[in-house]
């Protein structure tokens, strides 16, 4: 424990985490900021340091890091855990775009230069996303978010049949 209480306070790192928290992207970043505490451990210091470093050189060198779609699905995810519960249409494609973001993060840190970005391709590393649930979800949803036809023989068959409903509606009026 740091000694006294107020110490983040003393030396303005309490300004710091919330000028942090202000250019963050997402809700999880806040949260990942939040948890951001002072510490005198070099080894951890040194490691954040170079992550930040090459963090900042691949954005000057390369400039096109992914930086949209970043969406909070923990309280969904966390819902639909419960068994008979089901995903909602916006919250499948927020889960879509924010698994293609994910994705694209990935594919652009570990297609760097593994001499001048170590640290980075660590941290990504461990990362992995199951190709086969990005897949489930675009075979059920379409790249602006609705519901395929093809997501269900039952769905489909339902709106073939409001489609003709509609059409044979047309024709009398």
């Amino acid at each position: 424990m740091i000694y006294p209480r107020n110490f983040e306070e003393k030396i303005g790192f309490d300004r710091i985490r919330e000028m942090l928290h202000e250019l963050c992207l997402s809700p999880m970043g806040q949260l990942y900021v939040e948890k951001i505490r002072f510490t005198s451990n070099q080894e951890l210091i040194s490691r954040l340091l170079n992550q930040t470093e090459e963090f900042r050189q691949l954005l000057l060198k390369e400039g096109s890091f992914p930086s949209g779609d970043y969406f909070d699905l923990s309280p969904e995810l966390k819902r639909i855990s419960i068994e008979g519960t089901y995903i909602e249409q916006d919250k499948l494609f927020d889960l879509k775009s924010s698994l293609a973001t994910i994705l694209e993060c990935i594919t652009f840190i570990t297609k760097q230069d593994h001499s001048k970005f170590p640290e980075l391709i660590t941290l990504a590393a461990p990362v992995s996303i199951d190709p086969g649930l990005t897949r489930i979800i675009e075979r059920i949803i379409d790249g602006s978010g609705e519901i395929k036809d093809s997501a269900s023989t039952q769905l489909g068959e339902i709106r073939r049949k409001l489609i003709s409903k509609r059409s044979s509606i047309d024709k009398k009026i």
